[in-house]
């Protein structure tokens, strides 16, 4: 077998999505090209990266000229596979693997800023910024996912209170982030509700207790 003319293809070779498992093929082959269907070669593939991974081997015959391989990764980034047949690299090796996050997870995203503290003064608008994640917690650098945010006002009784939604705006900035802003002018208790395919992100809903801001010679008598 030639390492040179030994060759891996598939998608998993080169980019992988985290917690999704990933397969790739290499190909024996002859210094000629022609399949070498040989059982006594050693083949290794070595991922290198941000985590250890180990490649496993499929349930291929291994009188084959192709091996199968797969492995998972849960954490994204850049990522190298060292390909080696007896101990020589195969061609193309290495190859350069980009994991990237996976499918958006409610329970791993996260809101921060004044609009979503649990104390905060009455003075003007308050913001927050939502960071998606996967499952894994990898930051998802895509928008479109389906995020929303809603702003309600909890009046009277907190056990049995009174709710009216406050308007407020909400942007997608298309990189995994979403802004969320809204004006409160009095005091009072009111509940941020995030939700991500219909399910709470982290610490959702949050309870916000609004206080009286300063004054100022337009609001003092």
């Amino acid at each position: 077998t030639d390492p040179l003319s030994t060759e891996a293809t598939g998608v998993g070779i080169s980019l992988a999505v985290a917690g999704v498992r990933a397969n790739f093929q290499v190909a024996r082959k002859d210094e000629f090209g022609n399949a070498q269907e040989s059982s006594g070669d050693i083949i290794s593939m070595q991922l290198i990266g941000p985590a250890d991974i180990e490649v496993e081997r499929g349930s291929d015959n291994q009188q084959s000229s192709v091996m199968l391989a797969h492995y998972t990764v849960t954490i994204a980034g850049i990522y190298t596979i060292a390909g080696q047949i007896n101990g020589d690299e195969i061609l193309g090796s290495p190859f350069q693997l980009l994991a990237i996050p996976g499918a958006i997870a409610a329970y791993q995203c996260s809101a921060s800023g004044r609009g979503v503290e649990k104390n905060t003064e009455v003075d003007s608008t308050v913001g927050f910024r939502i960071q998606a994640r996967d499952a894994f917690a990898n930051q998802i650098t895509k928008g479109e996912d389906n995020v929303v945010a809603s702003v309600f006002e909890y009046i009277g009784d907190l056990a049995n209170p009174i709710v009216l939604q406050v308007e407020s705006e909400f942007v997608d900035n298309m990189d995994g982030t979403y802004d969320g802003r809204y004006l409160v002018t009095k005091s009072g208790n009111f509940r941020v509700y995030i939700l991500v395919d219909g399910n709470h992100i982290l610490s959702s809903p949050f309870s916000i207790t609004f206080h009286p801001g300063p004054a100022s010679a337009d609001t003092t008598t």
